[in-house]
């Protein structure tokens, strides 16, 4: 993703069935989590991932003020012991 501002706001779905998914940038940048499926949170949550089970939603705020392109990733999983490979 490339940008022309300083912050980016995101809402994240997992609309798989079955599968959690785990939501990363890929140059490894913060996530600010600033809502989810319960509404607005009292205070931005800073994360490097994200995991994101099916249904569930959230909402996101990224930097972007680097100018740096950078891609959203989904990262290896751990479901029911076994180790699932990313999209």
């Amino acid at each position: 993703m490339r940008c022309r501002v300083a912050g980016l706001r995101l809402r994240l779905l997992n609309g798989c069935n079955a599968r959690s998914l785990h939501v990363a940038a890929s140059d490894k940048r913060p996530f600010y989590v600033i809502a989810s499926d319960g509404g607005l949170l009292a205070e931005p949550v800073k994360l490097d991932s994200l995991p994101i089970l099916p249904g569930e939603r959230f909402e996101v705020m990224i930097d972007t003020s680097d100018g740096n392109s950078f891609d959203l990733v989904t990262l290896p999983t751990e479901q029911m012991g076994m180790t699932l490979p990313p999209f």
